[in-house]
């Protein structure tokens, strides 16, 4: 039963991805509008390799292809941002098609489209940079700092979280310790509040004695 509500369902995302192409291509902007609406995939390519896009825009109808554009329909972006503009299989990209038309009022709206996305896709990638510059690490060693060489192992590098007590947790399971409850700065201080370690510093981790 359950697989059959599953294939019903299929079924008729791909009869409404289908009603969005020929829409698209028949340039029928209130049918594209009423499929938007219902929050038809508008990126699927059909056997060819076309979006509803890329219909709208071989057949030259602007209408259309403002609405798609508008519902998002310009920009791609995979891993670190490798394609800008989707393509088909013969690797013409929706601004390539307008070119080849010569439909200025296209080229020029997907051009406006294109650098509006691109905009917005490179402030998120820079907030993103600045969010892992900001992160501070340590070296967290499972000894006390007064120990002997011979004493001494090795340690783990940590991203500094928001509490001690997350670091003094994450510390133990990577350091498979099983006993640990407290953080002592190199001079052998107890550190009590996570704002008191700094960036790159090297802390240790060992029992609470009192």
């Amino acid at each position: 039963m359950q697989k059959h509500k599953h294939d019903t369902k299929t079924a008729e995302r791909k009869k409404a991805a289908d009603f969005i192409h020929f829409a698209a291509s028949k340039g029928y902007e209130d049918i594209t509008d009423y499929l938007i609406e219902l929050r038809v995939n508008i990126h699927l390519s059909d056997n060819f390799g076309n979006t509803p896009l890329l219909e709208a825009i071989k057949n030259g109808h602007d209408g259309v292809t403002s609405l798609l554009v508008k519902a998002g329909a310009l920009l791609t972006v995979e891993g670190a941002g490798a394609s800008v503009l989707a393509k088909d299989r013969w690797g013409n990209t929706p601004l390539d098609e307008a070119r080849i038309g010569g439909n200025k009022n296209l080229i020029k709206l997907l051009e406006e489209a294109m650098s509006a996305q691109l905009s917005e896709f490179s402030s998120c990638s820079q907030e993103i940079r600045a969010e892992k510059m900001r992160q501070r690490k340590c070296t967290v060693f499972p000894f006390h700092p007064w120990d002997s060489k011979e004493e001494r192992k090795q340690g783990v590098v940590l991203w500094i979280p928001k509490t001690i007590e997350e670091l003094i947790e994450t510390a133990m399971d990577q350091l498979k310790c099983s006993s640990g409850s407290c953080i002592l700065s190199e001079n052998g201080a107890k550190i009590i509040d996570i704002d008191m370690v700094s960036d790159e510093e090297k802390l240790f981790l060992v029992a609470e004695t009192i």
